[in-house]
């Protein structure tokens, strides 16, 4: 049996849309959903003064994200739970045997989009499952996905693929490529056109009702190529490692602070 699809939330707007979007692919999924919230206990080896209301108003809080969970959704399985600990440990122990994990990105002004959600940052560093980083809901629209060329992208497609085939949505393959340009049409690409093909070979067959776009940009700036791509997208699918620099630091986190789509982050 697979596990569930787990939305974290503090009461906030933004994780209230991840907990809307969570709800809808457990749907897709045909997966119970759980909704979750931590509370710090310990302060390095302090206890933290909590108080009965703590508890209470997480009680309420997520009485409130069930109420919009269930809406529309006959059928969902919904549970909660109130986990001990930093949001971004508790949630990712919570999370070990789950299909997806799913958290909101804090936004609403230039400020706050520019520095995303700690919470967020920390688990999209080193998913422990496939994790999904909700700023703007998008409901349809194609599954995109990066191709890196990098060895182990494997859990990367399956992923973006299995997306594509619940969502009875497109799939595009995106392969930037920022050697010199000194070609001027597709047809000129061959080492590029192949790397592409040869990785996508073996899911197309595994997928056959999924159909899939080849998109050979040239680019240096992989990130800003897949922010314009999130403006049609239900969701942009990445790799947690085999960027330059690694999701980890602020300079990769530009898709995560800028998609118009859900950004779901798997582990290589």
């Amino acid at each position: 049996m697979r596990g569930p699809v787990i939305a974290g939330t503090d009461g906030s707007p933004a994780a209230l849309r991840a907990v809307e979007w969570a709800a809808e692919e457990a749907v897709f999924r045909r997966a119970p959903l759980v909704i979750a919230h931590a509370i710090p206990r310990w302060a390095v080896d302090i206890p933290v003064n909590q108080s009965p209301e703590d508890d209470e108003r997480a009680r309420i809080m997520l009485a409130e994200a069930v109420s919009m969970s269930w809406a529309r959704r006959d059928g969902l399985e919904v549970t909660t739970e109130i986990l001990d600990g930093r949001p971004e440990e508790a949630l990712a122990e919570r999370a070990a045997d789950a299909q997806l994990l799913v958290v909101g990105s804090r936004g609403g002004g230039e400020l706050a989009s520019l520095l995303m959600g700690s919470t967020s940052r920390a688990l999209t560093a080193r998913p422990p499952c496939p994790t999904v980083v909700v700023r703007e809901s998008s409901a349809h629209g194609e599954v995109v996905v990066e191709i890196t060329g990098a060895h182990g992208q494997d859990p990367v497609l399956a992923f973006a693929f299995e997306e594509a085939a619940l969502r009875e949505a497109p799939l595009r393959a995106v392969h930037p490529w920022s050697h010199p340009k000194q070609r001027r049409h597709d047809d000129d690409l061959p080492e590029e056109r192949r790397l592409l093909t040869d990785v996508l070979a073996g899911w197309r067959g595994a997928f056959p009702d999924v159909a899939v776009v080849q998109d050979l940009p040239h680019d240096r700036h992989r990130e800003r190529l897949l922010v314009e791509a999130s403006e049609r997208a239900a969701m942009v699918v990445v790799g947690a490692h085999g960027w330059p620099v690694g999701l980890s630091t602020p300079a990769s986190h530009t898709l995560l602070r800028r998609a118009h789509c859900p950004v779901a982050v798997v582990a290589r």
